[in-house]
């Protein structure tokens, strides 16, 4: 597992709480810097994932 996911699982519960996915609020977090680099995080977090269907 990469640190990316460790981070993802970690931040699960607390962004199930505000209704979102642990994926989005790491995005959001990593993202606070640079905007624009939300999108792309969430796209390749949920492909390193593999459960972009799921």
């Amino acid at each position: 597992m990469s640190i990316l996911n460790h981070l993802v699982n970690f931040l699960e519960p607390l962004a199930r709480l505000m209704g979102l996915d642990g994926v989005i609020l790491t995005a959001f977090l990593l993202g606070l810097p640079a905007n624009e680099t939300v999108v792309p995080i969430i796209i390749m977090t949920y492909l390193s994932k593999g459960s972009l269907l799921e």
